[in-house]
């Protein structure tokens, strides 16, 4: 009896666990570009091709690649397809290794907005649906978080060349 009230109890939170709030992840999606941006405009007047190491990308090989994954992932894992995606002209354009700052910041743009498109484009119960990712099956729901994920983890990053450039003064931490 006490595990049938255990399973009856664990039905709502299962049900929750497989959708995905909308507002929130906009929230932070929202978010997360904004903090981006802040760092972005920082690097209005740097080096675009300072590396680090010579095995690492540089500052402007960084950028690009968020804006690259977010094509790659919104394209194939969402399968998000418009009649105007053109991925691999995109990818050349991408590859340009004189694009300056501000066609870096506009490139940007317009792939967060194509990521976010992606989101509101999959169905009611969409995000259920099972990809064949590089890491063994997943869900839509997991590739929107990985989304997030992969602009994080490249905005750190970031912050680490900023850092070692010299800035002192970075903008505030906001994950939310």
């Amino acid at each position: 009896m006490k595990v049938l009230i255990l399973l009856f109890g664990l039905i709502p939170y299962w049900a929750c666990a497989q959708k995905i709030d909308l507002g929130e992840w906009q929230t932070k999606w929202d978010n997360s570009k904004a903090y981006l941006f802040e760092l972005v405009e920082l690097a209005d007047t740097l080096d675009l091709d300072y590396r680090p190491t010579p095995d690492q990308m540089s500052l402007r090989g960084q950028l690009t690649h968020i804006a690259k994954n977010m094509y790659f992932l919104s394209g194939r894992y969402l399968e998000y397809q418009p009649d105007s995606f053109d991925k691999e002209a995109i990818f050349i354009h991408l590859d340009d290794k004189e694009l300056s700052i501000e066609e870096i910041k506009q490139e940007l743009e317009q792939a967060f907005s194509f990521a976010e498109e992606a989101i509101k484009a999959v169905p009611p119960g969409g995000f259920d649906t099972m990809v064949q990712f590089f890491a063994g099956p997943k869900s839509k729901r997991v590739i929107a978080w990985l989304l997030q994920d992969h602009v994080t983890h490249h905005r750190g990053q970031l912050i680490v060349y900023l850092r070692l450039l010299g800035l002192k003064e970075l903008p505030r931490y906001r994950g939310w």
